[in-house]
């Protein structure tokens, strides 16, 4: 796993409770608006994790590219091979060396696919943590069965106003930005954004081109 390229703000009871549940080896979802941060919460959390680190898996849209990934991951040769055969490869691994398996991106997956997911999950013993937008059905699909408890269930929130006004500020002084009536950009973004990182950043950036400036066409 890389080391982030962006350094998280504000986030470390949710850093350490995502590290919490790695530890503790259950199945769980981590779910979030989009724009939330949560890929770079899991990233953050990869990167400072002991060694063996979870098998992270950024794509995961349908059942082949899910099973080439995880082969890829665990460092297993993929060429030619079926999408049957990864599926067997994967799964001797992970029987042999049980690792957890984190699967960013949910979304949208068939039955075929939660069939390996959940054969993972029994045959292997392997924890499957997901990463979606959602815990509803119409997000994760036949995954939501894995997740039915509150307790497996993490909610990424966006930033609370005081927090989000703090960003801004930071986002704003890391960009460079100035305007004549800056103090009231950066309140509006803090108000519109609705406190998600993502959607801060960019209303940030724009307020920053020539066209969005006070006094400027």
């Amino acid at each position: 796993m890389k080391q982030p390229k962006t350094n998280m703000f504000s986030r470390e009871v949710e850093l350490a409770e995502f590290e919490s549940r790695l530890k503790k080896r259950n199945p769980f979802l981590l779910y979030g608006v989009a724009g939330a941060g949560k890929t770079l919460l899991v990233n953050t959390a990869l990167h400072q994790a002991a060694h063996p680190a979870p098998v992270y898996c950024e794509q995961s849209k349908d059942l082949k590219s899910f099973a080439q990934t995880l082969c890829t991951a665990l460092g297993l040769r993929t060429t030619g091979k079926s999408s049957a055969a990864l599926q067997n490869l994967a799964l001797n691994e992970l029987h042999a060396r049980p690792r957890i398996v984190i699967c960013d991106h949910a979304g949208f997956h068939s039955q075929p696919f939660f069939a390996f997911v959940k054969c993972l999950h029994e045959r292997a013993r392997v924890p499957i943590v997901s990463i979606a937008r959602s815990y509803h059905m119409e997000e994760i699909s036949h995954l939501k069965s894995l997740y039915i408890g509150r307790r497996e269930r993490m909610e990424l929130r966006n930033f609370p106003p005081p927090v989000a006004q703090q960003f801004v500020l930071r986002a704003a002084a890391e960009s460079g930005l100035q305007a004549d009536n800056r103090d009231e950009v950066l309140d509006k973004v803090a108000e519109l954004s609705q406190g998600n990182p993502a959607a801060i950043l960019r209303m940030i950036a724009m307020a920053g081109e020539p066209r969005y400036r006070s006094g400027e066409r």
